[in-house]
Formats: structure tokens, sequence, C-alpha cells
């Protein structure tokens, strides 16, 4: 109880996305989780998981990309949490558990937990009820990190970073804005500036975790 008190704390305090990202990694630390993340998807009917904070195995982030619209289903179901391994009997699952979580601005919002392998169903179900709690705090710091960053933003930065996210050249989003190259430049160079990122990647990155594109 005073860790799971102590982690309320720490996200009531949070008002930066980095210091939100390094929460979750220092849980996953603490714990020895193979995943600790926090996903949010504008997609109701699926997840993406490169939308994320937190930590993500390469497996979990595989399972999730071929497994997502199963997921989703059985998140309408109503029960949380779900036991990741019970989302498609037949088929391998990570060991672990996702919770479901409201959101004014994500059509859905998910906390995944992922355990090593040698961890017993039992025990997950037991650990899950510390997340049922958690998460909702978690949450409520990733909406406050968004209100912050977004009101640094022009909603014409927001709309160049948001296509350069999905993999669009400079002069591909001059060509759809209908602006010069040189003045998408300039926007990305500013959301670099106000997410103080080395490069457009990275920037893309944290505006993802902020919840602004």
């Amino acid at each position: 109880m005073d860790r799971l008190e102590h982690y309320i704390r720490e996200f009531e305090g949070i008002t930066d996305a980095e210091d939100l990202q390094h929460t979750f990694l220092t849980i996953a630390n603490d714990f020895q989780y193979a995943s600790c993340a926090l996903i949010n998807s504008s997609e109701a009917d699926e997840l993406k998981s490169d939308q994320t904070v937190g930590i993500m195995s390469d497996y979990m982030a595989s399972w999730i990309n071929s497994q997502s619209h199963h997921l989703t289903r059985a998140f309408n179901t109503g029960n949380c949490p779900i036991m990741l391994k019970a989302v498609k009997p037949n088929l391998d699952a990570p060991n672990g558990f996702a919770i479901a979580l409201g959101s004014a601005n994500y059509q859905r919002s998910v906390v995944i937990v992922e355990f090593p392998e040698q961890y017993s169903q039992e025990l997950i179900e037991k650990v899950s009820w510390f997340w049922l709690i958690l998460s909702h705090y978690a949450l409520n710091a990733l909406s406050r990190c968004s209100a912050k960053m977004a009101v640094n933003f022009t909603p014409r930065e927001i709309e160049c970073l948001r296509w350069v996210s999905k993999g669009k050249t400079s002069w591909e989003v001059s060509k759809i804005l209908g602006v010069s190259e040189r003045t998408v430049n300039f926007h990305i160079q500013n959301c670099m500036k106000k997410t103080n990122s080395v490069n457009r990647q990275q920037a893309v990155t944290k505006g993802l975790m902020g919840g602004i594109i």
C-alpha cells in the first residue's frame, strides 16, 4: 500500500511528458515488468503501439499490432482488467493484462503491463488491482501534460507535425497544405524548439506522448 500511495503522489505531481515517461520507466524497473505503458489511440477499434508512454517489449508491440482488434473487442465486453492470454486462448500471448480507460481526449486509452513468463496468472491477477487504481492517476497526468504542451503549438504547427508523423517529407507536406517547403520546415523547426528535440522524429515522439498529434 505504501508503494501505491507513493506512485499516486508521483503521478499527481506530473505536468511534463518527460517526467511521465520517467515515472513509467521507474515503475517498470522497480517491479521488473517487461512492458509498462499507457497507449493512446484515436481509433475506437484499433490500438497503435507507437502512440505510447512508458516501455514496451518488441514482443508486446508485435502482439498488439497483430491482435488489436481482438483486444478492443475484449474491452467491449466490459471486463476489466483483461488478461492477455485470455484474449484469444488458442494463440500465444504476452504474460500480462490490459486496462481500458475513458478519456475526453482519446477514443481509447489503455494501460498495458507485461510480466516475465515465470510469473503465474494468479500473481498477475493479484497485481492487477494495483493498476486498476493507479492507471487513472496516470491518465490524469497525461491529460495535464497534453494540455500544457498543446497551448504552446499553433494549429499549423500541429498540422505539419501530424503529417510528418505519418511519414511525409517536408516537400510532401507543402503540397498537401498548399504552402512552401520552406514554410513547412519553419513550422517543424518551431515544433522541435518547443519540445526541446534534437530532430523532427523526436519532436513527433514527444507530440504523440503529449497527445497533441
